[in-house]
């Protein structure tokens, strides 16, 4: 089903996550006044397919594959940072000109128990991603996604479900 582009006040999706998670920090300086909310199919069935083909991609151009973990150092953060920058120019293939950010946050979590977060495991810290996602194309939630996951392996997870499961969200930033 497709639906028209969710696109809502940077402060409400701010205010969002938020309400999710309180003591998280956030930055203060919008990106734009709207941000463009994702709607879940296309993440999973047309971003995410694209995405797993710029990471083999880059990993196969550049020497230390940056784009893939290895046994020493973990790439959350360089991955994350690739991740949202697709978003964004994706987003800016829908909206051209318009005054409309991505409703995507890289975000620092504490996993805090012997637990994981969308297959990565505690106990430790961890740089992902929080989106804003739309079943409907009228409401959204806010939801951890794991931008090193393969296609096979897409998953979210509900920030307020990730926090009951030991989950700290420590910050969050575009």
């Amino acid at each position: 089903m497709k639906h028209k582009p969710l696109i809502v006040p940077y402060p409400e999706f701010q205010l969002r996550v938020s309400q999710e998670a309180p003591l998280c920090r956030e930055q203060v300086m919008m990106t734009a006044p709207y941000v463009h909310v994702f709607d879940r199919m296309w993440l999973q069935e047309t971003f995410w397919p694209y995405w797993d083909k710029v990471k083999r991609a880059i990993n196969k151009q550049l020497k230390n594959k940056p784009l893939e973990n290895t046994v020493k150092r973990g790439i959350c953060d360089e991955i994350t940072k690739r991740f949202v920058s697709e978003l964004i120019i994706a987003s800016r293939q829908l909206h051209g000109d318009e005054d409309v950010g991505v409703a995507a946050l890289e975000s620092s979590v504490m996993i805090l128990q012997d637990r994981s977060l969308n297959y990565v495991p505690g106990l430790g810290g961890h740089r992902t991603c929080v989106l804003g996602l739309t079943d409907n194309g009228e409401t959204f939630e806010v939801e951890f996604v794991e931008p090193q996951l393969t296609y096979a392996m897409f998953q979210t997870t509900k920030i307020r479900d990730a926090i009951v499961d030991s989950v700290e969200f420590v910050e969050r930033w575009v």
